[in-house]
């Protein structure tokens, strides 16, 4: 998946990153949500999980992979409707060491961030402010 002059890591990082954005946007068809799954678990280093829980509670697959600092990110999604439920990253060692060389605070397990999408069909259309 590399591009010429992009080290193969940073590029399949970039891919992973890219995906996730359009996923997180919300406004993907089903069947490109469903190419963008199938394109990102060809990225070396993904792991499938089948227990992922998102900010608010809700249950899901992910599709994750260890990026940057071992910190590893959480695609959740509903293994029912394919939809994207949200991003959980997760730290995958204990006092990972920051782009300046300084150990961060995470011990291995620690939630470092977590969202929720969630949607509903509303009678109004929302204020526009």
């Amino acid at each position: 998946m590399s591009a010429p002059g992009i080290a193969p890591e940073r590029a399949d990082s970039a891919a992973f990153e890219r995906a996730t954005l359009v996923l997180a946007s919300e406004f993907v068809a089903a069947d490109l949500r469903a190419a963008l799954y199938e394109a990102v678990r060809t990225i070396p280093g993904i792991q499938l999980q089948a227990n992922a829980v998102n900010l608010d509670g809700k249950s899901g697959r992910a599709v994750s992979r260890v990026q940057q600092f071992g910190i590893r990110k959480e695609l959740i999604i509903d293994p029912r409707t394919g939809q994207f439920l949200g991003l959980r990253e997760v730290a995958t060692i204990t006092a990972p060491l920051n782009g300046d060389g300084d150990p961060m605070s995470y011990k291995r397990g620690d939630i470092v961030s977590w969202t929720s999408v969630s949607t509903r069909i509303t009678p109004t259309r929302p204020a526009i402010r």
